[in-house]
């Protein structure tokens, strides 16, 4: 007898779920692929997947449809958390009956045990919950959640209990290997909402607090775009974006979202829609019509909106995320409440500190200013005051110029390839000190060596030729005959460098910076390719970036410091103090003895235009920490040039931005 079409499709679901443990998928594709077919065998409306773990609560790591089966309410959440720890507890299938079956509607598991609980009288919803372990290693790793249909007949509930612990073998097979991929990716997103936490509370205006929600909120969730729209009657004027290129676009775009973040609030529940799923949607529906318009309007696939939570049951405002992974977002649900129960926390401190009354702490001293036995000490007060301030402005004070710096070896040599096309065959010194003209490295000179060969033959068979026609032949062709031998000749003498050269050596005598050189033989490398690097890590060498607001100031006291006789006691030049950052607790020292120390160009770096100082450091300076040095340590550096009054010290930048900006 024939299986009917029903029957088909269901075998065929199965075969699929059976299969994918098979196929090597990361957890996210697995899991939600899986997902998709559990809720297809079953004839579920949604269904979720919650991660368990010891001493914490349930985490939902992805979720199918679940935000369209009416379960959003508290209680329901509530009830839905305590049935994934009693499933996990137990260790076996949890049913809980819908509403509709006056909650004792028993239900029976694939080892004939009844699954109907006391929990089942809770659940108000019209819908059947049954919760499948999953297990992982010696205990449950995971909870499958199915919603079932509405109307579940009684015979129906030990077919779906059947069908999920079918579905339940093949999840437990890939958890078994992948548990903790699984638990290090929902950790991984717990850390980001950990740190969006943290800093979404540091400020406490309203404008800021919106604009770090949107960019931290954008990092947490791992979206391409994120915006953050208030009610403006919580606060006008709040808005905040982060994620749009083109400005041009962003008027238009906020226009379609605003009336999507109005129908959020009057509905009180988040709004999930991707373009794909667009055309399921009923066209007689309002919301139908907004997302529409938006997907008209924005180049991204996907939107979610949260309400933004502000008390019990009102609302601040809506995140929005768009360009969401579905098949790669891991608890988007979970993280998106996150998202915003934190940005209304931090809104709501922030228009409470704002709409404090200000306070007056100058009040008592305006009364006690305006007593006459207090007018004359107040007036020696201040003139001492004054005469302290002008004092100290005119005080003279060394201006010292802060910059970055790097401390690399002073002789440093990279050795690249001599040969084109050629295989390295041996390292002979992998790491470690070096001696001048040392061999490092040996290239394959079979090909060159036959070559060699060739030609030496042919040579000494000219010769020979040369012999025989001396007296016979012509004068051309004995000339001709020359001209062979000493074409052969240069081309020996070519091949017999280029052998030589197979053998790579030191340049100088040092140590290998290079790391893992023995990884490289049987690599075939260009002319030109680099090989090893060497340096001698005796004689360092410190380059400070100064930049370029400073480089005049640095060449006035060069110029200064070389104008005055020298004093035998002291070093002459600018003195430069560091500080490397693998060292902290060491101050360094070097000297700016010549203008040429400092480069004729300047480099773009991440502050700005620079220019290079490099400064010899005495080895004796960096005897504490030599043996800890490594190459490209990099710390902060300041030099010290003239001395000026500390008023103009302090505000010499100042002067510099009006004179250059006012020109």
């Amino acid at each position: 007898m024939s299986e009917n079409p029903a029957q088909k499709r269901l075998t065929e679901v199965l075969t699929r779920i059976a299969q994918l443990p098979s196929e090597n998928l990361e957890p996210p594709q697995f899991f939600a692929n899986f997902l998709q077919l559990t809720i297809a065998a079953t004839g579920s409306r949604g269904g979720a997947i919650w991660i368990t773990q010891a001493n914490q609560p349930p985490q939902c790591y992805c979720h199918v449809d679940l935000e369209l089966c009416n379960i959003n309410d508290q209680s329901q959440q509530q009830l839905i958390g305590e049935a994934v720890a009693k499933t996990a507890a137990e260790n076996r299938v949890l049913v809980l009956p819908s509403a509709g079956d006056g909650g004792g509607a028993p239900a029976t598991d694939a080892g004939g045990e009844q699954t109907g609980s006391p929990e089942g009288r809770r659940n108000q919803c019209n819908h059947a919950l049954f919760f499948k372990p999953l297990r992982a290693a010696d205990r449950v790793g995971m909870v499958l959640q199915l919603v079932a249909a509405e109307g579940l007949a009684q015979s129906d509930y030990q077919a779906v209990v059947g069908l999920a612990n079918k579905a339940g073998e093949a999840a437990e097979n890939y958890l078994a290997h992948r548990r903790a991929a699984v638990l290090e990716d929902d950790r991984k997103s717990l850390a980001r909402l950990l740190q969006y936490a943290e800093k979404v509370h540091g400020s406490l205006e309203p404008d800021k607090v919106i604009y770090e929600v949107a960019n931290l909120g954008r990092d947490a969730i791992s979206c391409d775009r994120m915006m953050v729209w208030i009610d403006p009657q919580v606060k006008r004027g709040l808005r905040a974006v982060s994620g749009i290129d083109k400005p041009d676009h962003r008027a238009v775009l906020m226009q379609a979202v605003e009336k999507l973040c109005k129908h959020c609030l009057q509905i009180k529940q988040p709004v999930v829609a991707s373009r794909a799923r667009l055309v399921e949607m009923p066209e007689e529906e309002e919301l139908t019509e907004l997302v529409r318009h938006y997907f008209n309007v924005s180049q991204l696939d996907t939107i979610f909106l949260q309400p933004i939570p502000r008390g019990e049951d009102s609302f601040a405002g809506v995140v929005v995320a768009e360009g969401v992974d579905e098949q790669a977002s891991v608890n988007l649900a979970g993280m998106m409440a996150t998202v915003a129960k934190h940005a209304g926390v931090a809104l709501e401190n922030a228009l409470m500190v704002g709409s404090l009354s200000l306070t007056k702490p100058f009040a008592k001293l305006r009364a006690k200013a305006q007593n006459p036995k207090n007018r004359r000490k107040r007036n020696i007060i201040l003139i001492v005051i004054l005469l302290i301030l002008i004092t100290a402005i005119l005080m003279p004070w060394p201006v010292k110029i802060d910059c970055t710096c790097e401390l690399s070896p002073a002789v440093m040599r990279v050795v690249d390839s001599p040969l084109d096309g050629v295989q390295i065959v041996n390292v002979l010194r992998v790491r470690g000190q070096v001696d001048a003209d040392e061999v490092v490295v040996q290239l394959n000179s079979d090909e060159l060596q036959t070559q060699y060969y060739a030609r030496e033959a042919a040579l000494e068979q000219e010769r020979t030729r040369l012999r025989l026609i001396q007296r016979t032949a012509s004068e051309a062709e004995v000339q001709h005959c020359q001209l062979q031998i000493q074409r052969l000749e240069h081309e020996l003498e070519f091949f017999a460098e280029q052998i030589a050269k197979c053998d790579v050596r030191s340049p100088i005598a040092g140590t290998i910076l290079t790391d893992r050189l023995d990884l490289r033989e049987g690599m075939t490398v260009a002319r030109g390719d680099v090989i090893f690097e060497v340096a001698d890590l005796t004689d360092w060498e410190l380059v400070l970036n100064v930049p370029q607001a400073e480089i005049g100031w640095l060449l006035r006291a060069i110029d200064e410091q070389l104008a005055e006789p020298a004093d035998t006691d002291e070093q002459q030049g600018l003195l430069v103090e560091f500080y490397l950052t693998a060292y902290p607790e060491q101050r360094l020292r070097g000297w700016i003895t010549d203008r040429e120390q400092i480069g004729q160009m300047g480099q773009v770096r991440d502050e700005g235009n620079v220019f290079s100082v490099r400064v010899r450091v005495d080895p004796a300076e960096l005897e504490p920490i030599m043996n800890g040095l490594r190459d490209g340590s990099v710390g902060r550096a300041k030099v010290t040039t003239s001395s000026h009054p500390l008023g103009y010290v302090l505000l010499r930048k100042i002067i510099r931005f009006f004179r250059v900006t006012f020109f």
